[in-house]
């Protein structure tokens, strides 16, 4: 017989969503480097579980002289019944574009209290004002 953990469920979320100028408000230094504040409008989201609804981020990103970035960003997420979570998601990338980072669940209401403190490895892509995120979870 095989352990249990071996066949831990798994939670895919995925977001598709604009990143536009007019969300931003951008300090550039005169080495190249930039911090950027991102303010953020609801994107749409869906899981492997059949839920959807729409999430918002706030956060930062400090763009080195070398063009890697820093990412700080805290999200809340509501499922078309009104379920609402919140999160952080940090990474440490070699581009600004896009990168590997963790989002962490911070706080949950309904099926989602479940989910604080889980940490999940997250992708995200950009591409000129769209932007691409998913994480994928292991669930016990």
């Amino acid at each position: 017989m095989l352990p249990s953990k071996i066949f831990a469920k798994e939670y895919i979320y995925e977001v598709g969503g604009t990143n536009t100028s007019a969300d931003a408000n951008t300090i550039e230094y005169p080495d190249g480097s930039k911090f950027i504040v991102y303010h953020g409008e609801y994107a749409a989201w869906k899981d492997n579980k059949g839920d959807y609804g729409r999430e918002k981020c706030i956060g930062y990103v400090l763009v080195n002289k070398d063009k890697s970035a820093d990412v700080h960003f805290r999200c809340i997420a509501s499922n078309q019944n009104g379920d609402t979570f919140w999160t952080t998601r940090n990474r440490k990338s070699v581009v600004e574009e896009g990168g590997g980072g963790i989002n962490t669940y911070t706080a949950g209401t309904g099926k989602y209290k479940k989910m604080v403190g889980i940490k999940c490895p997250y992708g995200v892509q950009y591409h000129e004002d769209i932007v691409w995120y998913t994480h994928k979870c292991k669930l016990n």
